[in-house]
């Protein structure tokens, strides 16, 4: 028989939760001092596009919230404003990689609460929280200006809200649930499919406190049969049926209203609701190719990302969640009052299935060693970080033993770090090993000639320039001079005549790999009549052209 759980403290009360903060924030510290010791901060070009994107909010030829753009969710760079406008914490990345540590820091303390309020253990939490913590790749992202760490801590928050709600009843925490899923779905489309999830969830559960409350309100007045309370039975459905409406009605209009408020805004800036989605930027075509092997085959796109999720949180991991989802089911589903308890956290589990979609559909592109020969993209697969921990903290919960429970969290806790000891040993750590490979591709390295160059020769001026596929080169720029496709009424004028625009600097790409940009496909002889080429990349892949004095 499994012990009986305990109630947990009042948030803010817990001395072990601020522990776990505390042991977070270290962890955070040293990772990030590592990584900037491997020179891995701004390794993932998309680090640098993140940067790039807060900057031009603030400092950019065309200043303002449209620098957001509409690929890429807003809230990531918007938190980036306090610091982005410093130039030393934008050049070394710290300007963004400061909001992915405190959201690493704040999503294990939210895994500790969750598995403590799920198996009732302190130490079934220390465990969750460990597994995450100590999760090389995970130390390895949050030290970084990508949005993952900031999914996971929004991810975490929905369900524990959820979570929280369910037990106690709480109005407010659901509330807060709707908030974190407002900014959830502001930062990845990943907690898009997890919010519809979720929202089952959370009308499951008020259906099913709604009935208990009514059963619970009044006893009959007489001995006749009826609903609760002595109603007859359709207006007990019906009180129940909007009782429940009635709690999940602002979870919904809050959690939704980020999603809302994308459409809306790529609708009313760019004139297409879906232009996140079919943009000239924000297709599928721009990085997926036709010969990706998962492309129309449920198997191959299913072992893609199952081998993403080994590569990510090691298969040890993923067996001790796998037996903690086993025993969860086995011992919360034998009723449905505590079966309920348990959909927040199982919300998580669609993200596997959303993937395996996505990879079959073209959607996204993912690469693993079985299938490809380079890693692209498996960084999707750690985002089974959070489900993972939860779910082996819960195992490790579960003796009756208090002596044993402590064993068996603290084997739990030394796995965990073993684990990544040996990663960073054999050089395995999958998200700096793919980050690399793309620091490397042929793309970026043809914009290495073009930033020595520059480095010796840009001495100020406007510049035009596509940033789109020249990320590397934009970044070395100052945002205040760089007319780009998101200079509003200034790009499309300067590719017709960039003379007349004030332009000094011309940057094209016209090599075949990747294709031309719209520079070197709109200038021609008559826009380039007042400009000299000053620079020639080896292969021709790229041209700097400067105004002629």
């Amino acid at each position: 028989m499994p012990a009986p759980r305990r109630k947990p403290p009042p948030s803010g009360r817990d001395p072990v939760a601020w522990a776990v903060g505390a042991g977070a924030a270290i962890a955070s510290v040293i990772g990030y001092i590592v990584t900037v010791r491997a020179h891995g901060v701004l390794l993932y070009v998309d680090s640098i596009s993140h940067l790039e994107i807060a900057r031009r909010v603030l400092l950019s030829t065309s200043p303002g919230l449209a620098q957001l753009g509409y690929v890429w969710l807003p809230l990531p760079h918007l938190l980036m404003l306090p610091l982005i406008w410093i130039n030393p914490l934008y050049q070394n990345g710290f300007a963004g990689a400061d909001v992915s540590m405190a959201a690493y820091v704040a999503a294990t303390v939210l895994i500790y609460k969750i598995t403590f309020r799920l198996a009732g253990h302190k130490a079934a939490g220390v465990a969750a929280a460990g597994v995450f913590a100590l999760n090389v790749n995970m130390l390895y992202m949050q030290s970084t200006p990508m949005t993952e760490a900031l999914l996971f801590c929004m991810l975490a928050a929905m369900v524990y809200g959820v979570q929280q709600w369910a037990d106690t009843g709480r109005y407010g925490y659901l509330v807060a649930a709707g908030l974190a899923a407002l900014f959830g779905t502001l930062t990845r489309y990943e907690s898009w499919p997890v919010l519809a999830c979720l929202l089952l969830a959370a009308g499951v559960i008020a259906w099913q406190r709604a009935g208990l409350e009514l059963a619970a309100g009044a006893a009959p007045r007489s001995g006749r049969s009826g609903g609760p309370g002595g109603r007859p039975p359709r207006l007990a459905r019906t009180l129940r049926r909007r009782a429940a409406a009635d709690r999940v009605t602002v979870f919904a209009v809050l959690a939704f209203a980020g999603i809302a408020g994308w459409v809306i805004w790529n609708w009313a800036i760019f004139g297409n609701p879906l232009n996140f989605q079919d943009g000239s930027y924000a297709k599928p075509s721009n990085w997926v190719s036709r010969g990706e092997p998962a492309i129309g085959h449920w198997a191959v796109a299913a072992k893609t990302y199952w081998f993403a999720m080994a590569d990510n949180e090691t298969w040890p991991v993923l067996l001790l969640a796998a037996a903690g989802l086993v025993v969860l089911l086995a011992r919360e589903w034998r009723r449905a009052s505590t079966a309920a308890r348990t959909l927040p956290v199982l919300s998580l589990l669609v993200v596997p299935p959303f993937f395996i979609a996505s990879l079959y559909a073209g959607q996204r592109p993912l690469h693993v060693l079985q299938f490809s020969r380079d890693l692209y993209n498996v960084r999707f697969g750690l985002i089974m970080a959070v489900p993972a921990a939860i779910l082996a903290g819960y195992l490790a919960g579960l003796l009756r033993w208090g002596w044993a429970r402590y064993v068996a969290a603290g084997l739990v806790l030394a796995l965990a770090a073993g684990l990544g000891a040996r990663l960073i040993r054999q050089h395995d750590v999958v998200t700096y090993t793919a980050a690399q490979e793309t620091l490397s591709s042929v793309p970026v390295l043809k914009q290495d000639p073009v930033l020595a160059y520059l480095r010796g020769h840009y001495t100020g001026g406007r510049v035009l320039m596509e940033s789109f596929g020249n990320e590397s080169i934009a970044f070395q720029l100052p945002s205040s001079e760089l007319v780009y496709e998101g200079s509003y009424r200034q790009w499309q004028p300067a590719l017709r005549d960039p003379a007349a625009r004030h332009i000094t600097w011309i940057i094209e790409r016209c090599g075949h790999y990747p294709s031309p940009d719209k520079v070197c496909r709109a200038l021609g002889p008559a826009q380039l009549g007042r400009y000299r080429a000053v620079y020639v990349s080896p292969g021709g892949d790229y041209r700097v052209y400067r105004l002629a004095a």
